[in-house]
């Protein structure tokens, strides 16, 4: 329950933007819907227009019940004032509405549903003048007229609402392009009233209205008991609230509905004691995480990654650039010299020390996955409480140990090989561009989220990366001839941050090393060059194709020194074309080849991903000493 509680305290330190216009944290006992109809009425009830509402107006907070802000089909269910048509009109069934199937047999129900629950609240100590406008207009039972002639729904010849517009597409009625794929009379219908001298006629919007309704809600709870969350005798939930990732999510993270199967049954009497939570804490816990993750969650094919504070303070996002990868890419582009290792230090130490001055008082800092396990399940796939120290450190290691010299971000990589270099920046990848890495944009949502989600507790917990996912990434970066350059420029950097990463003891440069002896590294060093120098010819010639070094990387990755042998030989015609141009690559070449040991040159044991280290470093130094037309320099 320590989830719960932390969710209680960061809803209570933030409350003074509940119910707020510019702010997603709802108060305790009310809901959000997607509405398609405001109809506005005056203080004596009477009727006075209705509108179609814009999609960019539609997200609506309305009052609800423990059993309507969890309600789905099987279980249909009012709110006590905003809800669908079947529920709020009289005539609905007059022009030919079609009720759920919940209410099979008895068509009638729901609108006395509606109307026992909006009277009790009415004829209560806690009653609202506006609401009570609301009740006094639909007990007359004239919606879907008063819908009809206002022009805001539409009827076929027989006097039936459309389900369907049939028409031009140009032609069609508003009410048809905000419902999407819903019928008219699925439309969800909100409230306003115009009270002379009144300014607020939004009832969504009116925090009067909000108060009225928790304070008749709340006073009639009666089922006491021990709350697990704060240790204290109180309301217990009955049912718990949905919508956590958005207004049409029914998953939820405590539920307990079945009553055949007793899942339950041999640890418990009854749901309540497997997980008793007071209502104000679940109304609370759940508003704050709903806020939360609209407000700064990233999602990905229904997983949700959260990070936060309980005070609302900002956190490092673990998937993302702490340093602001943005405006350091600015910065390069401002400087003549390329962003540098050095750069990239200096400026997450300063978003470190930010971040640590920011967060010296925080409580802690959560981290939570969440995913459906089912439709109407919620899982936790991690949770994690630490304090900041802890948390500020292991991201500042992980950005550390895995920063690389990238360029997708920047300039595109040119597929025509341009002869101006890539924007380069240094950076740590995020886990999203990893998973890319590792197994191809084409991804299936299971296997991107799981992958997804150990990267992030490869961060969280300081764990090293899966060597799984660090040989894939590499097999596919030795594979350039199966990816558009530009990805495969992407793959390499990305598997080297990997490799890197996976060998932190090995205290890998991202500069080349002159003086590193060891086989991967200098066949990949060999390899940059033998590239470097047919690309040259290649470009001085006009021709636009891959060179042999890059069309045989795989086979040279898992036979080095016999296909080393075959691209040596393919360079002698390219070696006679620029003639004393290349001499420089042609000893840096007989330089690297003598820092072998004989057994490791000769040896054709496959290589691993260190060569793309020295492949990737070796090209970038090259690249620092070409001359502006793409020439290599003299010295």
């Amino acid at each position: 329950m320590s989830l719960f509680q932390r969710l209680y305290e960061t809803y209570e330190k933030n409350i003074s933007q509940a119910g707020r216009v510019d702010s997603d944290l709802l108060p305790i006992c009310h809901s959000t819907q997607q509405a398609q109809i405001t109809i506005v009425v005056n203080h004596l009830g009477e009727f006075l227009r209705a509108l179609v509402v814009p999609l960019s107006d539609c997200r609506t907070i309305i009052p609800c019940t423990e059993r309507s802000g969890g309600r789905s089909g099987t279980r249909p269910v009012n709110h006590p004032l905003c809800d669908k048509l079947q529920y709020v009109a009289g005539d609905f069934l007059d022009y030919g509405g079609v009720v759920t199937s919940g209410f099979a047999g008895r068509p009638t129900e729901p609108h006395e549903m509606y109307l026992a629950d909006l009277g009790a609240w009415c004829e209560s100590d806690y009653s609202h003048p506006k609401v009570y406008a609301v009740y006094k207009y639909v007990r007359k039972g004239t919606v879907v007229r008063d819908l009809v002639k206002s022009g805001v729904l539409h009827m076929d010849g027989a006097g039936r609402l459309l389900d369907a517009w049939t028409g031009e597409a140009d032609a069609a009625p508003p009410i048809f392009n905000v419902l999407r794929t819903l019928k008219q009379q699925d439309a969800f219908v909100r409230w306003a009233v115009e009270v002379p001298g009144d300014p607020q006629t939004q009832l969504w919007q009116d925090k009067t209205v909000y108060e009225s309704w928790i304070r008749f809600y709340t006073s009639g709870q009666a089922n006491r008991g021990l709350c697990y969350v704060t240790g204290d005798e109180s309301e217990l939930a009955l049912f718990h609230p949905a919508k956590l990732r958005h207004d049409g999510d029914s998953a939820k993270l405590i539920s307990a509905n079945d009553k055949q199967g007793f899942t339950f049954r041999g640890r418990f009497l009854n749901d309540l004691q497997a997980a008793g939570v007071s209502f104000e804490v679940t109304q609370k816990a759940h508003n704050a995480l709903r806020w939360l993750i609209r407000k700064q969650a990233f999602q990905i094919d229904g997983l949700v990654i959260l990070t936060w504070a309980t005070g609302g303070e900002d956190v490092p996002d673990p998937l993302m650039d702490i340093y602001g990868l943005s405006e350091i890419a600015g910065e390069s582009r401002a400087s003549d010299v390329g962003y540098t290792a050095e750069d990239f230090a200096q400026e997450l130490r300063r978003s470190i020390l930010g971040y640590k001055q920011r967060l010296g008082n925080t409580d802690g800092i959560m981290i939570i996955i969440l995913d459906a396990a089912t439709p109407g399940r919620m899982s936790i796939r991690l949770y994690r409480e630490m304090v900041p120290a802890d948390f500020i450190a292991r991201i500042e290691h992980w950005h550390e140990s895995t920063a690389w010299t990238h360029s997708y971000r920047g300039k595109r990589w040119s597929p025509t090989r341009s002869k101006t270099p890539p924007e380069e920046y240094v950076s740590a990848p995020s886990p999203i561009d990893m998973v890319e890495a590792i197994y191809g944009r084409r991804l299936e949502g299971n296997l991107r989220k799981t992958a997804i989600e150990r990267l992030v507790r490869c961060i969280v917990d300081n764990e090293p990366i899966p060597k799984d996912m660090v040989q894939a990434a590499v097999y596919r970066a030795a594979n350039p001839v199966a990816m558009e350059p530009s990805e495969w420029n992407k793959t390499l950097t990305i598997a080297c941050s990997m490799y890197r990463k996976s060998r932190e003891r090995e205290g890998y440069s991202l500069v080349l090393e002159a003086d590193r002896k060891s086989r991967d590294y200098l066949y990949g060093r060999l390899l940059a060059l033998a590239d470097s120098i047919e690309e040259w010819a290649l470009r001085d010639s006009g021709e636009e194709r891959q060179t042999n070094a890059i069309r045989l990387m795989q086979r040279f990755s898992e036979r080095p020194f016999s296909t080393w042998k075959v691209i040596e030989l393919s360079l002698a015609p390219y070696r006679a074309r620029l003639g004393n141009r290349c001499w420089r690559q042609v000893n840096e070449i007989s330089e690297v080849m003598a820092l072998f040991a004989a057994e490791d040159f000769i040896s054709d044991k496959p290589l691993s991903g260190e060569f793309l280290l020295g492949y990737h470093c070796q090209r970038q130094a090259l690249r620092k000493t070409a001359k502006p037309d793409g020439e290599q320099a003299d010295s």
